[in-house]
């Protein structure tokens, strides 16, 4: 939500803007006012201010029509002398039609007291950024806000370190605005005076109607409960760090009802899995739909689905999607690794019939064990995903690669799907030799810099790999070559389904005609949907491409559709 874009209040704007372009239109003066407005709104409020202010008196009417709103954004670029000619001004000239500031601080924010005077003010801003703001002057501005009716999304990042008392104030000012809807607060903490924060349990005159909020600094489980008391009707909580507490005595804290949270993530949970269980045995989440962990501390429970079966049984039977990571570094002791059994528990009906899926990926410093709910809709059933994510693929990584799976196979049986980032042509034929089941590959890109070089014995090697490969669905993430398609097209007869997600530019016509004459020059191809991404895909291209395959006759009983900017094309 860095960038808003309002609501236009003329519904049919966007419409006739596209009507507009459309027809033959020599002066820009010729350009209805609907479409003026449809553009501003993607322009910062100066640069509309700078370019038509005493342009000529219809520009000078639409600046001050009640219709356009002004979305303001002070940056370090914005000196003292820029900011008194053209800001100040038409901030104090515009102030009841400002939609969103976005306010960068320098060290020394030169017109802190009058600007946020001034932002005090603005009756119809509904959108407030704070970047590199300092305490005093953060809680300076969050006194004088609250009698603004439309303020509803609120982002503050400190320039510095707060203490416990700065930031337990900061959330008190936050919590007294009345209309705020998304709260997002990102800071670092620096205290030797608190050892906890210093914020009391919310009482309910003091209910907050926030229902989006993002907890961005270090926060233990017994500060947790204070700070959400204030907010009983959250639908997205976002905790970035929760920390280990040396002393999580909770049992006298009161239950807290949070019955609309849907969303709940931890994006670093660095605790004991024990401490989890006292936190949600004391809020109450009955309809979440979304969890999120992402565990970095040393404890083996935390990875274990019996565990979290009992813990998803209890308190969220509305669970859909469940994202789970556990890191163990090649450095320590891998216990999963050299006791892969208790991989087999994530086997069960539980996992199976909720469709959450196991997924192992290998970096050059640890194995990341993960859970993540199925999205697969091509009929390709598997359990375990390999995600190998190298800066070299160094033959160091790939001992280390193969006897991961060596030790992981007889646990988690035959491998099947495999994502891999960018990679040198040997290396891939390599891991492909390490994993002759898999039927479903993604590639980030492919490196073929190689592909001459290779001596006869190396060529004879690929063909047999690929020969006896069983993959059915490939993606391309980046194509930097038509001869990277090729290579693919020639040595996975096998595969049904080709997309690319990204196209270095190239004819479109004339990349569809080699991938469909490469194809009729295999005629046990098996081959049936490509899709591609082009970011000029409109239904005009989806013609020129028709036309051209009906013309050359490449195909006979297919279908060409466009979805966004991607062209899928699909026969028989």
């Amino acid at each position: 939500m860095d960038t808003i874009k309002r609501k236009s209040p003329v519904d049919y704007l966007s419409k006739k803007f596209r009507n507009e372009s459309h027809q033959s239109i020599n002066y820009i003066e010729n350009m209805s006012n609907e479409c003026f407005f449809e553009i501003f709104d993607y322009l910062d409020g100066y640069e509309i201010y700078e370019a038509f202010s005493n342009l000529n008196s219809r520009f000078q009417q639409l600046l001050y029509s009640s219709t356009l709103l002004y979305k303001i954004k002070l940056d370090v670029s914005t000196s003292e002398e820029i900011f008194k000619k053209n800001y100040s001004q038409l901030i104090d000239r515009h102030q009841s039609r400002i939609f969103s500031i976005h306010l960068i601080m320098k060290n020394v924010m030169f017109p802190a007291t009058s600007l946020f005077i001034v932002i005090s003010q603005c009756m119809h801003l509904e959108s407030l950024v704070l970047y590199n703001i300092r305490a005093h002057l953060l809680h300076s501005l969050l006194k004088n806000l609250t009698k603004l009716p439309c303020l509803f999304l609120l982002k503050i990042n400190t320039h510095n370190s707060f203490t416990l008392q700065e930031i337990s104030d900061t959330y008190q000012f936050t919590f007294a605005l009345p209309k705020l809807k998304y709260f997002e607060f990102d800071t670092d903490t620096y205290d030797t005076t608190n050892l906890i924060l210093p914020l009391s349990i919310a009482t309910h005159q003091q209910f907050s109607h926030i229902t989006c909020f993002c907890i961005g600094q270090s926060c233990s489980y017994k500060e947790l409960f204070p700070i959400i008391s204030y907010t009983p009707e959250l639908y997205r909580l976002k905790l970035s760090y929760a920390v280990y507490d040396d002393e999580p005595d909770i049992e006298n804290v009161l239950k807290i009802s949070l019955k609309n949270l849907k969303y709940l993530s931890f994006e670093r949970f660095e605790m004991e899995f024990n401490e989890l269980k006292l936190f949600m045995n004391k809020i109450l989440i009955p309809k979440l739909e979304f969890l999120r962990v992402n565990v970095e501390y040393n404890d083996i429970v935390c990875f274990n689905a019996n565990q979290w079966e009992e813990l998803i049984c209890k308190n969220f039977p509305h669970l859909k999607k469940f994202y789970l990571k556990y890191p163990e570094d090649y450095h320590r002791e891998c216990v999963i690794l050299k006791n892969s059994t208790q991989l087999k528990q994530f086997f069960s009906s539980f996992w199976i019939e909720r469709q959450w899926l196991l997924n192992i990926e290998i970096n050059d410093s640890s194995i990341i064990y993960g859970i993540h709910p199925s999205t697969r809709n091509d009929g390709i059933n598997s359990s375990t995903q390999f995600i190998l994510r190298s800066n070299n693929y160094s033959d160091e990584f790939c001992i280390l690669l193969k006897s991961a799976i060596d030790s992981l196979s007889p646990t988690i049986g035959q491998i099947y799907d495999l994502e891999i980032s960018d990679i040198s042509l040997n290396r891939f034929i390599q891991i492909l030799n390490f994993l002759p089941k898999l039927s479903s590959l993604k590639i980030s890109s492919l490196s073929l810099k190689q592909c001459k070089c290779l001596s006869n014995d190396e060529k004879e090697r690929l063909n047999f790999i690929t020969n006896q490969n069983q993959i059915r669905k490939i993606i391309l993430e980046q194509m930097n070559d038509i001869e990277e398609i090729i290579f693919l097209l020639e040595h996975f007869t096998q595969m049904t389904y080709l997309k690319i997600d990204s196209i270095n530019t190239l004819h479109m016509e004339l990349f569809l005609r080699i991938i469909l004459l490469k194809i009729q020059t295999k005629p046990n191809h098996q081959l049936k949907l490509l899709s591609f991404y082009i970011s000029a895909a409109d239904d005009k291209m989806i013609e020129t491409l028709q036309t051209m395959i009906d013309f050359e006759k490449l195909l006979f009983n297919y279908t060409i559709k466009r979805s966004m900017e991607n062209i899928i094309l699909e026969w028989t």
